[in-house]
């Protein structure tokens, strides 16, 4: 299975109000903003290609053109994947919504409670 697919069966309300309580699992920090961010980015994959290759060089237009051509390919694909998976989302938080009532939202927050009680106690 794709990794678009199964990120698409995985958006579920219960995973969206686990997040919405305790946040992302990635212990990467975004501190900076996103052009210097983007710059970072470009900065090491140059020094890598650099360091194994020697000929390499950042200022070689057609390296330049194959990584930005490479990272505009995958920007293009995460935009769309999160748009989709946006969407799905929102379609699934409205129908979840609609069928609801304050009960089942209250103890769909009180089982995930529960779990993260579980998991800090090592159960």
């Amino acid at each position: 299975m794709s990794e678009f697919s199964e990120m698409l069966e995985r958006v579920d309300l219960d995973d969206m109000i686990a997040y919405l309580i305790w946040g992302t699992d990635s212990k990467i920090e975004h501190i900076g903003t996103y052009e210097g961010r983007i710059k970072e980015s470009y900065d090491k994959i140059f020094k890598s290609l650099e360091e194994m290759f020697p000929a390499a060089n950042r200022q070689d237009d057609g390296l330049y053109g194959a990584i930005l051509d490479f990272s505009i390919t995958h920007s293009e694909v995460y935009l769309e994947m999160g748009l989709i998976l946006g969407l799905q989302l929102y379609k699934n938080l409205e129908q979840k919504y609609q069928s609801f009532e304050l009960t089942g939202l209250q103890s769909t927050i009180n089982k995930n409670w529960f779990a993260d009680r579980e998991m800090e106690n090592g159960r």
